[in-house]
């Protein structure tokens, strides 16, 4: 199954489907997310996070590898609908700092244009 996506503006929208983003996933949803960026090569992603409860490092680890593979190729992630659990994650290890956060899609791919 591939990941939920669109693509708007000429920014492919990724939808992560799942509560959780951790071991046992995170393996597959890098391989979908990087076969979506290939079969598009878009180099502008916006990561919708809206149903993601929990977030492992695991799951970190293929955010950050995922946005070190696009800026390699000259493109950039934006992160959208982040819950409050995994905002507090991302804020404990200092993440917020590597991703630029936006509360909607919408307002995620406007963020491009600017």
């Amino acid at each position: 199954m591939t990941l939920p996506h669109i693509v708007t503006d000429q920014v492919l929208v990724i939808t992560i489907p799942e509560d959780k983003l951790d071991a046992s996933n995170a393996s597959n949803t890098k391989t979908q997310m990087a076969a979506l960026y290939t079969s598009y090569q878009l180099p502008r992603v916006v990561l919708n996070l809206e149903k993601l409860i929990f977030i492992d490092s695991a799951g970190i680890g293929t955010l950050i590898s995922f946005v070190k593979s696009l800026r390699e190729k000259g493109g950039d992630l934006k992160l959208a609908s982040m819950t409050k659990p995994v905002r507090s994650i991302f804020e404990l290890v200092r993440l917020h700092k590597l991703f630029e956060s936006y509360p909607s899609d919408k307002d995620a791919v406007q963020a491009f244009k600017i």
